[in-house]
């Protein structure tokens, strides 16, 4: 195998050694053959316009053989009879150029050469005339203007491939004129036969195939239909080629993801239907055959050819441009951030006045009733002038007992009170009923202000997730646009088809690289096989990618491999005969390599509770894992669970986020027991005195930090352990040794549930976690 390779080698070493000393003759040959091609490029049976295009179009240099080649081409056609007017024309464009050709500012203009083309063909259609008539007038300037609008795009098409340096750089550049180009090509290839099989049908579908296959539905489309026109020009027998080759190439570009054989079996498929519909005879079957020819060639096409299309078809990235488009991005998110920071103040500030001014005094109970009742009274005078200090000390004394009973009597109120009041039924009465609306009054002002409160501390965690993505974004330091293809190839070779793909490097110049795909393409990820390929092509040691789902698609994050592993274990019992748990707990490791332990204790146990502990834990861990701030995410958490429902909604929140790179930890606790670190023989603890989630707004987790060394054993329990105390919890991590994490928490699990009282058997979580050096 290695003695075949250095012959081909050398091969097509000579082969290209040869070229470059011949270099000009094999020019002289290729452009007299593509001239020979253009002039046997036919549209609608009859019209060939191209060749005096081509002519026309060519610079000087080889000029000659552009014009031996359609001069040739039309005299001695492939398909059509022989046409002497086409004939005339190249000579008048021949004679034309070579007349003027010495004024320098004609050589090479673009208006001159087609105006020439224009002037041949309308001159030679109005001479070959057998009558002038308005149609046959209409018919000679339509192909005369044809003729020059192909040579406008020939000339770019060919001082594009004459300057660029790359195919790419030219496809960029003047994409339409190439196509362009490229179409009247394939007529000329589809006129041209081989027993009874075209040639530029073949191409059309290899071509349609390969866009398919390379660029998804919406290049397979384009090009389906473009070359379905192309064919569908030359005769009216193929325009069924259009519905073909554009639907074929649509539904291949759909059936990509599962493979070449299954993009080629749905492009046969819709080829042979529209061959049964269509059933215009043999023409109909033989380009149906011609299709199975092209999907063989398809299949035999090595994977780097559509590498090359995806290449030639995707923009060039300046990855100096993309960090400009990161700053500009970061700079926007700060500026909504601090937007919203003033929002938020603004509606506390609002909401603080609004709570004093429309407060309620419980005075007014009285004061309505004294209006409504005592106004039209005629001891109104004595009660409130002579004997006001009485008649107030009475109705504070009320309030009193409306304070302690919810509401009076008649006997509640003072002697002295009743014995000079006629209307005392009434007023009890009336004083009653307006207690009642303050009470209403007061709690749906109470309501009220709490709406106003988590509407104020919503902002404030959309401000705060804003900041966050903004600082997130300012530590990206490079995005390399060269290591974005590399992963991209490595995608492609495991079988997987990127959406997007993100390299980047941070302010610890660690990489990560992000790959978007469809959901559908989920049965083929290996997350092994990636890992390995990536950091083969990127030189650096990937861990297993983070899988993210979104509709229908699905992220995969590839971070570097971290110096620290999180092994842990989790272990619940459900108070009572509870199906459910009101504990809630996850635990996983987030796009920057942070190992994530999270525990959600519910207010009381069974389903109420497990609701809110579940709610809590479950939204802050899908906040986290989107890649949320821990403050900005607790404030979204907190105002969930005040308006989750009428009804009192708490749970406790635990976090501890190790740094899986510098083995630091941050403890974050709102309302949560405390967390044990053991060390050797040394059991530390981790309190906090915070309020738990759901009880007011505002709420913050109150922070530690460690650094956790190799071998420290952490433990996280809810309060369901705490039975008596933590005391005991302590004494069983110290005496407990170097076991495994799993066995830690069983044996904690036992012994709580051992301690729980008969009449009260509380929900229990533990969790534990080893840090381990990754070797």
């Amino acid at each position: 195998m290695k003695n075949a390779s250095i012959t081909a080698g050398g091969v097509s070493g000579r082969v290209s050694d040869f070229l470059k000393e011949h270099r000009a003759v094999f020019l002289f040959l290729m452009t007299a053959l593509l001239g020979y091609v253009f002039a046997n490029s036919v549209m609608i049976e009859s019209i060939a316009p191209f060749g005096v295009a081509f002519a026309a179009a060519m610079t000087y240099d080889y000029a000659v053989a552009a014009f031996a080649g359609t001069l040739i081409g039309y005299l001695v056609p492939i398909t059509s009879p022989s046409s002497m007017k086409y004939v005339v024309a190249v000579l008048i464009v021949i004679g034309a150029r070579w007349t003027l050709s010495k004024i320098k500012t004609l050589r090479r203009s673009a208006v001159f050469s087609c105006v020439v083309a224009f002037a041949a063909l309308f001159v030679t259609n109005v001479l070959s005339m057998p009558g002038l008539d308005l149609f046959s007038m209409i018919m000679a300037f339509a192909e005369g203007a044809l003729a020059a609008g192909s040579t406008y795009f020939l000339m770019k098409a060919l001082d594009l491939v004459a300057s660029s340096k790359s195919l790419k750089d030219f496809y960029s550049a003047s994409a339409p004129c190439l196509m362009i180009s490229m179409g009247i090509l394939l007529m000329a290839l589809g006129s041209m036969q081989i027993g009874g099989f075209s040639i530029g049908r073949m191409v059309c579908v290899l071509v349609t195939l390969v866009s398919a296959f390379s660029l998804g539905a919406s290049g397979g489309a384009v090009t389906g239909i473009s070359t379905g026109v192309a064919m569908g020009l030359i005769s009216q027998q193929y325009g069924h080629l259009v519905m073909s080759y554009g639907l074929g190439g649509l539904l291949a570009g759909v059936f990509a993801s599962f493979g070449r054989v299954a993009s080629c079996g749905i492009f046969i498929v819709v080829n042979a239907v529209s061959a049964l519909v269509s059933g215009a005879g043999f023409n109909v079957y033989s380009s149906l055959y011609e299709v199975f020819g092209a999907t063989v060639l398809f299949m035999f096409l090595p994977a780097s050819s559509f590498a090359s299309v995806r290449e030639l078809a995707s923009p060039a990235v300046d990855p100096n441009r993309l960090m400009d488009v990161k700053n500009i991005v970061a700079g926007r998110l700060r500026f909504a951030s601090t937007a919203l920071t003033g929002i938020a103040d603004t509606t506390r500030a609002v909401s603080d006045k609004l709570t004093k001014i429309s407060a309620s005094d419980i005075s007014c109970v009285y004061n309505r009733a004294a209006d409504k009742v005592c106004a039209h009274c005629g001891l109104n005078a004595f009660c409130y002038e002579t004997g006001y200090t009485d008649t107030i000390n009475a109705f504070n004394d009320m309030v009193l007992v409306l304070k302690e009973k919810g509401r009076v009597t008649k006997e509640d109120i003072p002697e002295y009170m009743v014995k000079r009041c006629c209307k005392a039924d009434q007023l009890v009465e009336e004083i009653n009923q307006n207690y009642t609306a303050f009470l209403t009054e007061a709690a749906a002002g109470r309501k009220v202000t709490q709406i106003r409160g988590v509407v104020t501390d919503q902002f404030e965690g959309v401000s705060m997730m804003l900041d966050a993505m903004a600082s997130e974004m300012d530590d990206i330091r490079n995005i390399d646009g060269e290591l974005v293809k590399s992963v991209t190839e490595v995608i492609r070779k495991n079988e997987l088809e990127p959406l997007y793909v993100n390299c980047y490097e941070d302010r610890f110049s660690r990489v990560t690289a992000e790959v978007t795909i469809r959901d559908r393409q989920r049965h083929k990820i290996s997350k092994k096989n990636l890992a390995m390929d990536l950091s083969e092509v990127c030189e650096r040691e990937f861990d297993f990618p983070l899988i993210q789902e979104a509709d229908d698609m699905i992220k995969l994050t590839f971070i570097e491999s971290p110096n620290f592993v999180a092994q842990w274990s989790i272990a619940q019992h459900n108070a009572g005969e509870a199906k459910v748990c009101g504990d809630a707990c996850d635990c996983f490791v987030d796009t920057k390599g942070r190992a994530n332990l999270i525990i959600s204790d519910g207010m009381g146990s069974g389903k109420r509770a497990a609701v809110d502990g579940a709610m809590a834990a479950g939204l802050i861990s899908q906040l986290l894992k989107a890649g949320i701030d821990y403050d900005a995410a607790l404030k979204l958490v907190n105002s969930s669970l005040l308006i989750k429902s009428g009804e009192e909604s708490l749970a406790t929140l635990d976090i501890a986020s190790i740094d899986l790179f510098t083995g630091i930890a941050q403890f974050m606790k709102a309302g949560a027991a405390p967390t044990f670190i053991k060390r050797g023989s040394k059991v530390l603890k981790v309190e906090s005195s915070s309020l738990p989630a759901g009880i007011l707004m505002g709420v913050g987790f109150e922070k530690k930090s460690v650094t956790l060394k190799e071998n420290d054993m952490l433990v996280m329990v809810s309060d369901g352990c705490l039975v008596p105390d933590e005391d005991w919890i302590q004494a069983e991590i110290e005496t407990f040794g170097n076991k495994d994490a799993e066995a830690l928490t069983q044996r904690l699990i036992s012994q709580a549930k051992k301690r729980q009282p008969q009449d009260h058997d509380d929900d229990i979580t533990v969790i534990a976690a080893r840090i381990a050096r990754v070797s």
